[in-house]
């Protein structure tokens, strides 16, 4: 099965560790792990069913692919996962774990 895929512009590079971070409950949590190479795995439950997100990040984006029933909907919400939506005091754009003058 092909996974679906999505390209997301960072502009800079994001650490996908300290980004999500926040969603690791525990150092033995089944749902989000990290390999060697870098990247990010995710096992959730979405409305339209189950799905796995794997996270790469490279230079300036991140590659996100997804399987499962539920792969459309996790690849539709990777940007708000990774913190693309986030806004700081001031109303200023920034990643999450980039960095920012205002971080």
């Amino acid at each position: 099965m092909e996974p679906l895929a999505r390209r997301i512009e960072s502009g800079a590079p994001v650490d996908l560790r300290r980004t999500l971070a926040i969603h690791r409950r525990g150092p033995g949590d089944p749902t989000l792990r990290f390999s060697r190479d870098g990247s990010a795995w995710r096992a959730t439950r979405t409305p339209d069913g189950p799905a796995t997100l794997r996270l790469v990040a490279e230079r300036a984006a991140i590659r996100a692919q997804a399987w499962g029933p539920g792969a459309a909907w996790a690849i539709g919400q990777a940007p708000e996962l990774v913190g693309r939506t986030t806004t700081l005091p001031g109303s200023r754009r920034c990643w999450l774990a980039t960095r920012c003058s205002a971080l």
